[in-house]
């Protein structure tokens, strides 16, 4: 009878690991559900714990630093970690202004192949502002966390998963810009039903981006209070609007194009410059 609830108790205990095992499996801890990101609530409650494993780096130039960044951070160039070997014994986080992945994806790579244990800052110091968590610093303007320039989206577009959204007041009849922008969604009348769709975007996709854009670039404010009020993480917005975007993918296909074309080019605008004087 004793050995007989002893192997029962030995079923019981495997199945029980075996469930556990599988619960882990679909629901990982939060924070490190994603073994290339993690995310600034779990980091800030692991500061507050005073883990001393976590360590955030943070990649951007000494003098951004200086003006403002995460407590207990330290600065360091994104390709001298891989230097520095005592750093292997900690969990690292990269941190940066946030949407510039394509860069830190390829080095955390290396840094792995290394023995490196390093993860990215969902969202970077941006969507760390946005939660309102500690900071270090004199936050006079957030423009230059979430405003994102052309050639930056341009780089990022294809390689990570941005959702596009077009807030101007009036459709682009003369530009395909589903052709321009991979996945896109327009704000109109329906506002509210599309910030539903894209909280929905968030969910199924916490470490993808949110960018949003107009015509010039203006007046950026107050759409992105509505939109962090509805808890709308990892949001950015266009350096100069469609206008700047056009401008760049106009100056990529010139610098494509033959010399002898550009020249033509060239001369043709100097041209339009002289009659319009």
């Amino acid at each position: 009878m004793f050995l007989a609830n002893c192997n029962q108790n030995k079923m019981n205990l495997k199945y029980f690991i075996i469930f556990f095992i599988c619960l882990l499996w679909l629901n990982p801890m939060p924070g490190l559900a994603n073994t290339e990101f993690i995310s600034p609530n779990y980091v800030a409650m692991q500061l507050k714990k005073k883990n001393p494993k976590y360590l955030i780096i943070d990649i951007r130039q000494a003098r951004e630093f200086k003006k403002i960044h995460i407590p207990g951070s330290i600065n360091i160039p994104l390709y001298f970690i891989k230097s520095k070997r005592y750093l292997k014994k900690k969990i690292i986080i990269i941190a940066d202004k946030g949407f510039y992945y394509r860069q830190i994806k390829e080095e955390c790579k290396k840094l792995k192949k290394l023995n490196f244990d390093v993860r990215i800052l969902n969202g970077g110091i941006n969507t760390w502002l946005t939660k309102s968590l500690p900071i270090k610093g004199s936050v006079f303007s957030q423009e230059e966390f979430y405003l994102i320039d052309s050639r930056k989206v341009y780089q990022e577009q294809s390689i990570y998963p941005v959702l596009f959204v077009d807030s101007s007041a009036k459709t682009h009849k003369s530009k395909n810009l589903k052709v321009i922008f991979s996945n896109i969604i327009s704000l109109n009348t329906k506002t509210q039903q599309l910030f539903t769709e894209i909280i929905k975007y968030n969910k199924a996709n916490p470490t993808g981006s949110i960018l949003v854009f107009n015509n010039f670039g203006e007046d950026y404010n107050e759409l992105r209070n509505q939109m962090l009020a509805k808890g709308i993480n990892n949001l950015f917005f266009l350096k100069g609007g469609l206008n700047a975007y056009s401008k760049y993918l106009h100056n990529l296909e010139l610098a494509k194009a033959p010399k002898q074309n550009r020249l033509k080019t060239m001369q043709k605008c100097r041209d339009c410059g002289d009659k319009d004087l």
